[in-house]
């Protein structure tokens, strides 16, 4: 790595949701409920298809 190399740190959160009804701030201009697979081909960065890997993994883990 040299000193042009920069760090760069993803948080990512799940949320449970009781109501369907979503609403979004202005950095936002969509959102869509989506089954795993969809939302994963919808995904380009790899972490975010990590992160939504693990979410999904957890929550599945639950259900059994």
């Amino acid at each position: 790595m040299g000193e042009l190399t920069y760090m760069l740190f993803l948080n990512s959160f799940g949320v449970e949701v009781h109501d369907e009804e979503v609403y979004l701030s202005g950095e936002h201009r969509e959102c869509a409920w989506l089954d795993y697979e969809t939302a994963r081909g919808r995904l380009y960065w790899d972490n975010n298809k990590t992160a939504l890997w693990e979410l999904y993994s957890r929550l599945s883990a639950m259900q059994t």
